[in-house]
């Protein structure tokens, strides 16, 4: 979606975007508004650590809740996204970028959906294969016939099928541009690569 400065200084609600405390440099006068990086992935990260570790602890008892800890676990689900449309619903702009989004599909290639489609499931076959090659039972192509895990009341395929697409809308939608308002796509690899190495090293 594009934006003309008219049309920037007209439907900004709150004060200009504070492009001057970033360290990015000809930043896009769009991300720019993206301005709360610090309030969207301490929510969006604390609130889920909350809700779930209270939900864990519940299913451990004898009689568990199960209503209550799968509320608390769908709570824990939602909040990135909850968060990401409460921060994008201050800025007009915002928020119809983020909406524009999430529901104009046709902006994404035809070979971007052919890919999302056929990565996982093609690198979990080239995986087996792998594995087969280097000795193991080829029963591991055989389908299961159900899943592996259990969610309390929810069924299993609806967290495997809704839980990426909710997290990703959230990650991806607020949460990448807001990281991009402040630091450049290298510092921001620097930055969350830095503990994985090491970690490693150590």
């Amino acid at each position: 979606m594009v934006y003309d400065v008219e049309d920037q200084a007209t439907t900004r609600p709150t004060s200009p975007a504070p492009a001057a405390r970033s360290s990015v440099p000809h930043l896009d006068p769009l991300v720019a508004r993206y301005d709360r990086p610090l309030l969207f992935f301490g929510l969006a990260t604390g609130v889920p650590w909350v809700t779930w570790m209270i939900a864990g602890l519940l299913s451990r008892r004898p009689d568990p809740p199960m209503p209550l800890v799968a509320a608390l676990g769908m709570t824990g689900l939602l909040a990135p996204i909850v968060v990401a449309l409460g921060l994008a619903a201050r800025d007009r702009v915002v928020w119809h970028d983020l909406l524009h989004r999430i529901v104009n599909a046709r902006d994404v290639p035809r070979l971007f959906w052919l890919v999302a489609m056929l990565l996982l499931p093609g690198a979990l076959m080239l995986g087996t294969g792998v594995s087969v090659l280097l000795g193991y039972s080829p029963d591991q192509f055989h389908l299961r016939g159900g899943m592996s895990f259990t969610s309390g009341m929810l069924p299993a395929w609806f967290i495997v099928g809704f839980a990426p697409v909710v997290e990703e809308l959230a990650w991806h939608g607020y949460g990448t541009d807001s990281l991009s308002s402040r630091w450049s796509v290298w510092r921001t690899s620097l930055f969350f690569t830095r503990p994985v190495v090491e970690d490693g090293a150590a």
